[in-house]
């Protein structure tokens, strides 16, 4: 079995912003092994309508999962988080893969100051 080494974006701009990244994590580690994880911190929306800030984390971990697999675990966890694709103002949990192995996934995103900075705490 193949152990695939993942970076994991987490986000929510929730009231209970953070208590949702904790909860993400919590979930994420039913299928991921967490190796690592950064500060959580608050940032500004980018690219949404919205007045609520939000608190970004990112986590490094391995995983037996394929890619696909991955990807539908972190919408399964962002479904039972109540993640709900209609409200783009609120986002209750966005998780991202930026990293399966050495695929960059989200490549704009790797620009963003607030990723470089989670990523450095990696």
């Amino acid at each position: 079995m193949a152990i695939h080494k993942v970076i994991l974006a987490l986000g929510s701009n929730r009231a209970d912003r953070h208590s949702q990244l904790e909860r993400a994590i919590r979930l994420c580690s039913d299928f991921v092994d967490i190796e690592r994880l950064s500060n959580a911190i608050d940032t500004e929306p980018l690219g949404i309508e919205t007045n609520g800030v939000f608190a970004n984390q990112m986590l490094l971990a391995t995983t037996s999962l394929r890619l696909d697999q991955l990807n539908d675990s972190l919408k399964t966890v962002e479904r039972r988080l109540g993640r709900n694709a209609a409200n783009r103002s609120v986002i209750a949990i966005d998780i991202d893969i930026m990293q399966y192995d050495s695929l960059r996934l989200h490549a704009d995103d790797w620009n963003r100051q607030y990723i470089n900075i989670l990523i450095a705490q990696l």
